[in-house]
């Protein structure tokens, strides 16, 4: 990754507008900075910050907005960032989004602390560096980023559109939110006396400010602009522009090869639960937000999709996304292939929850294999992948790209988490056509009404080689301490045609030290 810049690979990120606690409301729940050291220590590489006007002096605070969630000071979140890149100075940069509600002066403030706290740490960039490629991860580690906005420049207004004042994609939900208090109103007016006056972004924040988020129009604008300029786009917006034109999945990998993208949970996901980061990461997508309270089947995705590459944060995109070849075939596998699992035996397998009392559990396996189809447009006008019918999202249009799931289930042995062993000779066959593809294994227990979850593990299909293979397990933390320590599966791995994902056939059986699969 040393020569490729920082639109080249995928950036683990964590929705953290509201660093709380409690996963069971995103509307009202406990706030705590620990949350961000914990996203930290769990591998993330970008984190979201929601500032907003404090009701005392000049303070600023960090909380989901318009909501009744609890508050942290602006300048205890700077300091967890900054205590963890003293203790790992040869991270790889920490990417912080700026989601600034804040008046001016409080920008002012924001601007003092980022620069007095995080001192040398922070990657203050040059005047040039706007407008030139973006320098790569390794250029910026032990470094943190600033993601904001800026200023137009005198002569790019012509460029930079005044759409640029607000990123964000509408939604519905969002107004549903929005609390009508005294203190909000009175920084409205704030804000709309500092619109009034041509000046809402501090010039101060605006320097150290790298990455500066724009609002999407179209991808002809979009190419146009320096590869500073970034889109933070809505989870519901990726249907929207994939069905309004056939080629917009070309160009949005083109797009993503110079630039980067931001895609954030619905407003409307107020349990904090999940979309599938998958289209967005084959669309050349680096930065997908998801939200890291709800260990729901897309976490566990992103947390096996990241343990390459020694669960740094950062992964380096297939070629089919980095290379200047525009047509379909760049972004298209040669072909489907059809991989084959069998999942053959367990072994120290916890109780849910890892509890140590209860009974003897009853386990069985469901595999599942998530993909993302984009049919070829230049061969029937259509798409040449109509067969599928699954889809995640947009809904009702098969002539884009669009997410698609199969799963497989295996029969349930009684009373045995020790060594469970399935024996059955029916494999379980999955057309991949995608090198994203992910494969998802979910050990559970059967019961009465209601069956647990007991260990998970999702493994890129281009991590996974064919034969006999060892799986590890992990809770719902994406840990694997005290009775997960040795939870594990044994399946064996079959590929009926040459593998067309980038599988390493050299490499040794284990692949890092975090690796997912032996």
């Amino acid at each position: 990754m040393q020569k490729k810049k920082i639109s080249c690979p995928i950036v683990r990120l964590k929705n953290l507008t509201w660093p709380e606690f409690d996963a069971a409301s995103a509307l009202q729940s406990t706030s705590s900075v620990e949350m961000y050291m914990a996203a930290l220590q769990r591998g993330c590489k970008c984190l979201e910050i929601d500032c907003w006007d404090g009701d005392i002096g000049d303070e600023i605070i960090v909380y989901h907005g318009y909501s009744l969630t609890s508050r942290v000071a602006f300048d205890e979140v700077i300091d967890c960032v900054r205590q963890y890149v003293n203790n790992h100075p040869t991270t790889y940069p920490i990417i912080l989004s700026l989601e600034n509600h804040c008046s001016l002066p409080r920008q002012q403030k924001m601007a003092v602390l980022l620069k007095s706290k995080l001192g040398d740490r922070l990657y203050i960039p040059k005047s040039s560096d706007l407008w030139s490629d973006l320098p790569s991860p390794c250029e910026l580690k032990g470094l943190v980023v600033i993601k904001g906005k800026r200023p137009p420049e005198p002569d790019n207004t012509d460029i930079v559109s005044k759409h640029d004042e607000d990123e964000s994609v509408y939604d519905p939900y969002d107004e549903a939110l929005r609390d009508p208090s005294p203190s909000t109103s009175c920084v409205a007016e704030q804000k709309k006396a500092e619109k009034s006056s041509g000046e809402t972004i501090n010039h101060e924040l605006a320097q150290i400010t790298l990455f500066h988020g724009c609002a999407f129009q179209s991808f002809e604008k979009s190419l146009s602009l320096s590869p500073s300029h970034m889109h933070s786009l809505n989870e519901a917006a990726i249907g929207k522009i994939l069905s309004k034109a056939p080629s917009n999945a070309e160009l949005w990998v083109e797009y993503n090869r110079r630039h980067i993208t931001r895609i954030y949970p619905s407003g409307s996901r107020v349990d904090s639960s999940n979309y599938s980061p998958l289209l967005p990461w084959t669309l050349g997508c680096q930065m997908v937000s998801l939200n890291f309270q709800t260990a729901d089947s897309p976490l566990i995705v992103n947390d096996g999709f990241f343990q390459r590459n020694g669960g740094c944060g950062y992964i380096l995109k297939p070629k089919s996304l980095r290379g200047k070849d525009l047509s379909t075939s760049a972004l298209l596998p040669n072909g489907p292939q059809t991989l084959r699992v069998r999942v053959v035996s367990g072994s120290c397998l916890p109780k849910p929850n890892g509890e140590s009392d209860g009974e003897i559990i009853d386990p069985y396996v469901r595999v599942r294999l998530h993909d993302v189809v984009i049919p070829d447009i230049k061969k029937n006008g259509k798409g040449s992948n109509r067969f599928l019918s699954s889809s995640v999202y947009p809904r009702g249009n098969h002539h884009c790209a669009r997410q698609v799931t199969t799963l497989h289930t295996t029969r349930c042995v009684l009373d045995n988490g020790f060594s469970p062993v399935w024996r059955q000779n029916s494999w379980a066959e999955f057309r991949v056509h995608n090198d994203m593809a992910v494969l998802q294994f979910c050990v559970r227990d059967k019961d009465y009404g209601n069956d647990e979850s007991v260990a998970e593990a999702a493994i890129p299909v281009s991590c996974l080689r064919s034969g006999y293979r060892c799986v590890r397990l992990f809770d719902k933390h994406n840990t694997r301490s005290g009775p997960f320590d040795m939870a594990t599966l044994l399946i064996e791995v079959e590929y009926l045609r040459p593998s067309l994902v980038e599988v390493d056939t050299n490499a040794p059986a284990r692949i890092d030290a975090n690796s997912l699969v032996e």
